[in-house]
């Protein structure tokens, strides 16, 4: 993917395989809710770490026991460090 918005169309990919259909719909509120970004087009890596946060306490109760796999799989995908909260 090249191009504006490719970014969060790999993110929105990513979490697909987990989310589904839904994936599209908590990346884009997690970005224009929690960080106030307008749209996925506008998305930037150095934007990562914070949704990943708010990512990991908003899937964390409805995927249980896979959320761990699942978020490193993302940390790892787009190499983010997890800070130590």
């Amino acid at each position: 993917l090249s191009g504006a918005g490719a970014l969060g169309q790999q993110l929105v990919s990513e979490v697909a395989t987990y989310l589904g259909p839904a994936a599209r719909i908590v990346i884009e509120k997690g970005s224009k809710v929690h960080l106030k970004i307008p749209s996925l087009e506008a998305l930037r890596s150095e934007h990562l770490p914070e949704l990943f946060r708010w990512l990991r306490a908003m899937v964390t109760p409805v995927l249980k026991d896979r959320v761990s796999g699942f978020l490193e799989r993302l940390e790892t995908r787009f190499r983010i460090k997890r800070r130590r909260d």
